[in-house]
Parts: C-alpha cells; structure tokens; sequence
C-alpha cells in the first residue's frame, strides 16, 4: 500500500463512476450521489481552498453532523494538500475554541447557524463556511458553502493535480482530537500511510467490505471508528455509505437501509437490548418460554453457525421462528458483521446478542493506532474477547498488565505535544489499558490503569468490572464506583427509566417519572438486595457498602459521558460532590 488517500480516492471514483456512493435519509427515504459526483464536489472544495491561497498543510476545521459535505470538506481538504480534523457536534463553546486554537485552523466548516453560534467571534485568521442557509447573523461572518464552492472555479485542474501528486504515503494526512475524559484532548497525527494500510489490512481480516456492501453512517464523524467505517473502507472498496438523519433516529434508519456492516457503540447495543427485552416481558407466558430457549439454543450454537460449522435442526428452527423475525424488526437481516467497539460492553449483551444468532464481534484500538489493533471475525470469536491482532502488527502485556502495542498503524505522535506521547524507546504503544491475552492469543480487556480506585487501606481496584455487574442489573443504566482514597467502596446509579417502572411496578410502587423513582423506597429495596447477591461473589475490599440513585441521568452535553457514552470520572464526581459526601458521612 505505497499510494495516498486522493490516489485511492481517485481510483475508485473512476472505477465505480456512476455507482451510488453516499445517500442522505430525508423524509423516510434515501436520495443518492455517484462517486462521479462525490469525486468532482471534493475536487471543487479542495479547488475553493487553493483560491484562497492558503499555507500548505493548512489545518480544515469541521462542525456539523454526519452528512455528504462533511466527508467532503475532510477529502477535499486532503486532496488540496491540508490536513483536516473534525469537532464533536456536542462540543461546548469553550471546547471549539480550544481545537481552534490548538490546531490553529485556517477554515471552519460549520454545518449551521446553531453549530456557528457555538463558535463566538471570529478567531483571527479564520475563514467560515457554512453548509446550511444562513438565518441567523449570531457567531462570526462566513460564506455560504456555494460560494465557497464557486470561488474555486478558475484554479486549473492541473494546479489540483500537483498538489495531489506531491503528497506521499508518510505525510501527515489528518487530525483526531482525542476526547479528552480527563484533559485537554490530544490532537492525533495520522498519516496517508496509517489510514490505508490500517483500512486495508483490517477489511482483509475482517471487514472485507465491497462494492455492494452499504454502512450506516451515525457515530460522531470526528472518531477514528467512524471515518474508518464511512470515509477510509469505502474508498477502498467502492461500499456505499447512508447518513441517519440523527441517533434518534437510528432505528428507523435501520429498517430503511438494512446496512450490511453495522458498527454500535455498547450503549447502542444495551438500549436494543433493553427495547426487546421489555417487549418480551410484555408478550403472553408462550412467547417467553419461546425467547428463552431461543436464547438457550443461540449461544450453544451461534458461534458454530458463524464459523460455517454444522448447527442442529432445532436451532434452524429457532432461525425461522426467532432469529430471523428479531434480526428484520431491528433492520439487522443483511448484515454479515455486527460490530461493538470504542467501549468496553457488559458480558451479559454479548451473550443476549449471540442468543439471537447476532454475535457481536468485538473490535479494539484507539486514535493513535487508527482505529483497531484487535478484531473479532466469524471462525476468530470468543465472547468477552477483543479478538486477535491485525496481520502485521504485535500485541504485548507488560508488567503492570498494561496492553501494549506496535506495528505500521501506529500514529505520527500529538500535534505540539511530543512529549506526552506515550510510546517507548523499543516502538511499544502504551494504551493505559489493563489487559490479557490467552493462549490462543485473544485480548481481554479488564479496565484502565488511570481508573484504579486505590482506597485509604492501600487496595488497588478497578472499578470496571463492578461497575459491569451492577449495570446488568435491570432498571439501571450506568453505574459509577467511588472509592479512591475512601475507607469503602460507594456507588452512583442513573436509571434506565422505562426499565426501571416495570420493575417498580411488578413490586407494587406506583411510581412513573424519573424523580419518582429516584426517591421510590421500592426500587431502592429491589437494587440493594441484587448490590447484595453481586456483593457476595467480590473480595470483602471489593463490595458496595452505599448507594445512590441519581435523579438525572448522565449528559454528554454536561461533560459528563464521551461522545461513545463513555464516563468521564473525575467531571460526574465534581457534579455529584454532594451525594457522594453523603454516602461517606
């Protein structure tokens, strides 16, 4: 893999000229473009920033939600010979400013006027380009994305065409902004050379998209997992990509477009879960029978079937009357891999999903290597497990149980912040993962080593794996441990509300709203007696003496969960000082 993106880009653009390449749902239906198209609209950006005679290497700013110009702006860029990088949709004003500066960006694509007045006054130096008709003149002055577009129309073809053929494999190609759970976040270099060859290399083990494959584009753009999904496999394979109008509307989108490769986050994966277990709870006593042994059936047997091994009659029957119906509600029928990533998941949804023959096949990394290390695939799957390493990369556990690895995915380090990037003198990645790897070579991922509550008797736990246990616990939707430097471990709950109601109700409360519940002695008595039951399966250190239930739940706005709904520590025990001090006094 010795070429660049826009050499990749270009060639499959040619190759799949008038094949749909991109599709937006609007109003329950999907409007297509060709990769003709999509090739000469990047071409017309990348063109709009020659006009305006930039520095080479230029950082390209991009704010908005998943949408054709937003791929675009990115590709655009890059063929121009600059260096884009995305902004969480859900960033705060002070969060934009920060990127803005760090990356001392030169444009800003906005996608509208709410995403332009989060950006304040015009940073010097700063071209704004808006996707959508302006309203409203709140933040700073831009340019419509036509006009923009249209001030590129006199730069020569061949202008564009140098500055393409001048970029080589190991030049710096993007940026992504880590998500900062506990500081400034770090901007990722990322190469041509680490795009393609970790795309690449990863479709060849697992993904294996192709031209008639179709992705479902709805996890934030400005993560690593999703410009692999929806900018870096298709160009190298000619799959097309579907935007969903909003997460919201993620199972709708999921019906319309029956994606053949589905990445979800856990938090997607337990909200199905949860959504079909209340609907079985509600069916007639034969139908939960049916489910139940279904579910039995599927995981003695999902595995096999995956592998191409042979599977008893009874579980092609729970195929027709179960799997199939359960995989075509949820708009699940046609994809070949169902993938979780970006989090750790409860091992109870993996063993949900592998019950309705829909393993979910694990995949982990991070931003500095480009995504994935390890991925799961049919015949290479153990439930709880991360997988195997891509071909051509290593995979080791030091000392302290610390994952860590090295190989060509790699990144270039942190823009202005060498420092800080935590490789060592022998190539070695440190993750700040704890982890495992079988016999068989499978990662296990067990927590991170910045997590650790270390409480005030000098025991070193983690977190994590207790906060998996509580959280299978019906009715609840996250779980926080507390306990650093504390004599005992305590524990926050945000509920899952419509979980939560039935299970308040099957036990005689009639309480419904989530401030109901939060303060319902019922569901209290209900939660601490299974606290209880998983108390007696830890090490004494290890057990829950105090709980709360919070009366909200956590809020990616407040700060409080990533943009992958991972928890941010150190911000949910500044929010809830109160509550967790009286659990301690």
């Amino acid at each position: 893999m010795q070429y660049t993106i826009p050499h990749a880009f270009r060639e499959i653009a040619l190759h799949m000229s008038s094949a749909p390449a991109l599709g937006q749902i609007r109003l329950g239906s999907v409007h297509t473009q060709s990769w003709r198209v999509y090739w000469d609209q990047c071409c017309a950006f990348a063109k709009a920033l020659h006009a305006y005679s930039l520095p080479h290497g230029s950082r390209i700013g991009i704010l908005g939600s998943n949408r054709s110009e937003w791929l675009v702006a990115n590709l655009g860029s890059i063929l121009a010979g600059h260096v884009p990088f995305g902004i969480y949709p859900t960033s705060s004003a002070e969060q934009i400013a920060y990127l803005l500066q760090h990356s001392e960006a030169k444009v800003l694509v906005v996608e509208s006027d709410a995403f332009r007045s989060q950006v304040g006054g015009r940073p010097s130096g700063l071209h704004v380009v808006q996707i959508e008709p302006v309203q409203e003149p709140a933040g700073p002055a831009c340019v419509s994305w036509a006009t923009f577009l249209q001030t590129g129309t006199s730069i020569p073809g061949s202008h564009l065409q140098a500055a393409m053929d001048a970029q080589k494999p190991g030049d710096l190609a993007t940026l992504v902004y880590t998500s900062g759970t506990t500081a400034n976040p770090k901007a990722v270099m990322l190469s041509h050379h680490n795009l393609l060859w970790t795309t690449h290399t990863a479709m060849e083990m697992s993904f294996r998209l192709e031209a008639q494959d179709v992705v479902l584009s709805y996890l934030p753009l400005s993560h690593i997992a999703e410009q692999i999904n929806s900018l870096y496999g298709p160009i190298l394979s000619g799959a097309q990509v579907v935007f969903a109008e909003s997460l919201s509307q993620l199972p709708q989108a999921l019906g319309l477009v029956r994606p053949t490769f589905f990445i979800g986050v856990p938090r997607v994966w337990e909200k199905i879960q949860n959504k079909i277990t209340f609907q079985v709870q509600q069916a007639p006593i034969w139908k939960r029978k049916l489910f139940a042994l279904a579910q039995k059936i599927g995981q003695q047997e999902a595995v096999l079937y995956q592998a191409g091994q042979p599977t008893s009659l009874l579980f092609s029957l729970m195929e027709r009357l179960v799997y199939g119906k359960v995989k075509r509600s949820l708009g699940l029928d046609r994809c070949r891999l169902p993938v979780t990533g970006a989090a750790p998941i409860r091992q109870d949804t993996l063993q949900f999903f592998l019950g309705l023959n829909l393993p979910l096949y694990e995949i982990y990394g991070m931003s500095e290597c480009t995504g994935p290390t390890t991925v799961s695939v049919p015949g290479i799957y153990k439930p709880g497990y991360a997988g195997k390493p891509i071909p051509g990369t290593e995979v080791q556990i030091a000392s302290d149980g610390e994952v860590l690895m090295r190989g060509p995915h790699v990144c270039m380090g942190y823009l202005y912040d060498t420092d800080s990037f935590p490789l060592d003198e022998d190539g070695w990645l440190h993750s700040g993962d704890l982890g495992s790897l079988d016999a068989e070579g499978f990662l296990c991922i067990e927590g991170r080593k910045k997590n650790l509550i270390i409480t005030a008797g000098g025991e070193n736990i983690s977190p994590e794996m207790i906060e998996s246990q509580v959280s299978k616990i019906p009715g609840i939707e996250h779980a926080v441990v507390i306990g650093d430097q504390r004599k005992h471990l305590s524990l926050l709950i945000t509920l899952d509300v419509e979980m939560a109601r039935v299970q308040a109700g099957q036990r005689g409360s009639k309480a419904n709203s989530r401030l109901e519940l939060a303060h319902c002695p019922i569901l209290y008595a209900y939660f601490e007696a299974e606290i209880q039951h998983i108390n007696a399966g830890l090490a004494r250190v290890q057990t829950l003496k105090r709980f709360c239930i919070l009366d909200a739940g956590f809020c990616e706005a407040e700060g409080e969960l990533t943009p992958t709904q991972k928890i941010k520590r150190p911000i949910i025990e500044q929010h809830y000082k109160k509550e967790i001090q009286l659990l301690y006094g």
